[in-house]
């Protein structure tokens, strides 16, 4: 859990900023998505007109031109029927054509939708019926991370094939329940990009909550300089990164580091809930991209002490593994302005190129890690989750150069 305070936690990545106004296309869902696309078939159609009995012993007859239906078919894949009306030739004081088509009308036309920028979308802008049984929390959120933590891209790059992973789980979970279509100008996918960007601030948070575990674990480390000697010694050559440090050049067990696995386990609590999706092939013990964005949490973690940015008393540990982090404002001597805080926020910008370079060694040359971090990861994530369901109850009782960075060879 973050505070208000630590504004580089909470800061989203560039995908959920919102769009210049020259770039915000306002469209109506009335519009077609594509006019030059569309297609219009005539098809002989007469509708069934209603019998008339008249009055009047003489015959009289009605004559009608034919009708047709213009079927048209735009790019969305929904047809809309509308009828041509022709002009009906009367004999004699007859009733009007206009009264005998009554029962041959026009769908109603759509409403058009207004889209926001993606950072104003809130959850009560999500379809109605997505809370239906808590799927949105309890089900769908978890099942997108749980996608998300399995992919080779901690900050995935492409939105449209985002879009398409998220309609595919939308159509899963709410299968008979709710249809809507996906599209990243849309609420559901801004929503979730503010869920994913909250998944990925608390794995830092969980990172920095882990280091502080295991220095005040340490009886030797009882001041600010000697912690920030500890977080010096600990980047170095990567040993965080190891399980088996037998000293500074005999390292093993890369990715199975118990603080790694520690900052994993956030992640799995975060995925109970999903579902597996066969054809995005979720898997629930291999949970690489959750593995790097732990890895490059802690280094994160690290420079952030090595940096003097954060200190012991800045951080409170809470329940879940997590911690509340105050990061005090700095000023410039010069000029006295409050110094931006975006070089330490934990984003794609500033740490996507690393994330990459630790996959590509763990890919290549340590995949037993992936499974044996993420079980134990596992396991660790449901003992909180059962201290969590035993604190309610008593609550309730009581109310590319890429290939030149260190990490490519570890």
């Amino acid at each position: 859990m973050l505070s208000a305070d630590e504004d580089f936690e909470l800061t989203p990545p560039p995908s959920t900023q919102p769009p210049r106004a020259a770039d915000l296309k306002r469209k109506r869902i009335s519009d077609p998505v594509d006019s030059s696309d569309s297609e219009i078939e005539i098809i002989d159609a007469p509708p069934k007109l209603p019998v008339i009995k008249l009055e009047k012993t003489e015959q009289q007859s009605v004559r009608q031109t034919s009708m047709k239906t213009a079927s048209i078919k735009p790019k969305s894949g929904v047809a809309l029927k509308l009828p041509v009306k022709k002009r009906v030739k009367l004999e004699k004081d007859i009733t009007p054509a206009s009264e005998l088509l009554t029962s041959i009308r026009a769908p109603p036309p759509l409403v058009g939708e207004h889209i926001l920028p993606r950072s104003q979308y809130r959850h009560e802008h999500l379809p109605k019926g997505v809370n239906f049984g808590g799927k949105w929390k309890k089900i769908f959120i978890p099942t997108v991370i749980l996608y998300l933590g399995g992919l080779a891209e901690c900050w995935p790059s492409s939105e449209d094939v985002l879009a398409a992973a998220l309609q595919t789980i939308f159509d899963i979970v709410y299968d008979g329940i709710l249809e809507h279509k996906v599209t990243t100008e849309g609420a559901v996918f801004a929503v979730t990009l503010q869920r994913l960007c909250t998944w990925r601030n608390s794995m830092a948070s969980a990172a920095i909550a882990a280091l502080a575990h295991l220095m005040v674990a340490q009886s030797d480390i009882k001041t600010d300089e000697d912690r920030q000697s500890f977080a010096k010694e600990y980047r170095k050559k990567y040993a965080f990164v190891y399980d088996d440090i037998e000293d500074e050049n005999n390292f093993s067990g890369a990715f199975k580091s118990e603080i790694i696995v520690q900052t994993v386990a956030q992640h799995i609590f975060m995925t109970f809930g999903a579902i597996n999706v066969p054809s995005l092939k979720t898997k629930l013990t291999e949970a690489k991209g959750a593995i790097i964005l732990a890895t490059v949490a802690v280094e994160r973690a690290l420079h952030l002490f090595i940096d003097g940015d954060i200190e012991i008393s800045h951080i409170d540990l809470l329940a879940k593994g997590l911690a509340k982090v105050k990061i005090p404002a700095k000023t410039n001597k010069e000029t006295g302005a409050r110094e931006s805080t975006t070089a330490l926020a934990f984003s794609d910008d500033n740490w996507g190129t690393k994330a990459k370079n630790y996959m590509k060694a763990l890919t290549e040359r340590h995949t037993t890690a992936i499974s044996y971090t993420t079980e134990r990861a596992r396991a660790i994530a449901k003992a909180r989750r059962q201290k969590s369901s035993l604190a309610a109850d008593d609550n309730e009782d009581n109310e590319d150069a890429s290939a030149e960075d260190e990490r490519v060879f570890l």
